[in-house]
């Protein structure tokens, strides 16, 4: 009877563990949502007097952010197309020829990869040319015709680290390590074309710029409108406005005074009218700018007013603007890229 009962015994005991696995799989992580970036670097960007550029890069960091699957492998868009986040616009200004160390300020304050590091998961990233140039006529072409030379959304990266580390470390069960990181890199890929494309267009200088019209056109794309959650615009910029609808080139920089004319007197040269439909409408929830001023060329004490007009310009239209100096990294006027 005793030997009955351990046989039994062992049975259930069998039977308990094999029901226990049955019923009971091997727990799975689930993906993350609701994520938002870890605070603290933002914290200390936000607690700085200065900093702007970082705080800028702060915007949309407290944005509760999901997990969507993105393991194709041969994707070329890494947008979600449930979702979108934020869209930052880099527009480079290379009316005037662009020097080594202007190029390098772009580089290194927009598009190096420890700035990149922490772009948050399915942002988007476009880079266009403000200096239109129409390839086939090898000649400058009216902003209206500018389309990126780079946009795209950051995939999730496999990188640890960074201020979306629960996004960027997760790898979903029908997902890689090394899927991800091909994905990253095709990305980082795409920006270094990118990149190549600045210095190019750096080299050429243009009759014209139409800084206010490629504004203008920005608020009109499909790709740019009120349905992301957040808008950011980054301008790398000499500010010298030079259009047939408003030109402040000669009076900052070859007036008597250098004095460039002030956002008064440039508003009240058109009637009301024209100026509201000249003007950028970016609707509801505004985009955010921020300007890297080129004032070596023209402005390197900032005496003309060209800042003061820009300021002047996006308080107008309600839109908030920073701004940092390319006198502050060093000037450079000798050496230009492709001379």
């Amino acid at each position: 009877m005793m030997i009955k009962t351990k046989k039994l015994t062992f049975i259930s005991i069998i039977f308990v563990l094999f029901t226990a696995m049955e019923c009971d799989p091997e727990v799975k992580t689930p993906p993350p949502m609701g994520v938002v970036a870890d605070p603290n670097q933002c914290n200390i960007a936000n607690a700085s007097d200065k900093k702007e550029y970082e705080k800028f890069l702060c915007i949309g960091s407290d944005k509760p952010r999901d997990y969507y699957a993105d393991n194709d492998p041969f994707a070329d868009n890494f947008c979600p197309d449930e979702k979108k986040y934020g869209h930052t616009f880099l527009l480079v200004d290379t009316t005037q020829k662009l020097t080594t160390n202007q190029m390098e300020a772009v580089y290194k304050r927009f598009l190096s990869p420890v700035k990149l590091n922490d772009f948050a998961p399915y942002d988007k990233l476009s880079i266009m040319n403000i200096a239109g140039f129409d390839e086939d006529k090898n000649k400058p072409a009216d902003v209206i015709f500018n389309e990126p030379y780079f946009s795209n959304c950051k995939p999730r990266s496999g990188k640890s680290g960074t201020m979306y580390r629960q996004l960027n470390e997760y790898v979903a069960e029908d997902d890689t390590l090394v899927r991800m990181e091909i994905r990253d890199g095709e990305f980082t890929k795409e920006l270094e074309e990118a990149r190549k494309k600045v210095i190019e267009f750096g080299a050429r200088e243009s009759d014209f710029s139409q800084i206010m019209e490629q504004l203008y056109e920005l608020s009109k794309r499909s790709d740019f409108q009120p349905d992301w959650e957040y808008r950011r615009i980054l301008m790398f910029s000499d500010l010298l406005q030079h259009s047939d609808n408003v030109s402040i080139w000669n009076s900052c920089t070859k007036s008597m005074n250098k004095k460039c004319k002030s956002f008064e007197r440039v508003k009240n040269s058109m009637t009301e009218e024209k100026w509201n439909a000249f003007v950028p409408d970016f609707g509801p929830n505004p985009p955010t700018v921020h300007i890297m001023y080129m004032n070596c060329f023209a402005d390197k004490e900032l005496k003309t007013g060209a800042l003061k007009l820009w300021q002047e310009f996006f308080a107008d239209l309600n839109i908030p603007m920073t701004f940092e100096l390319e006198s502050s990294i060093g000037c450079q006027v000798v050496e230009t890229v492709g001379t």
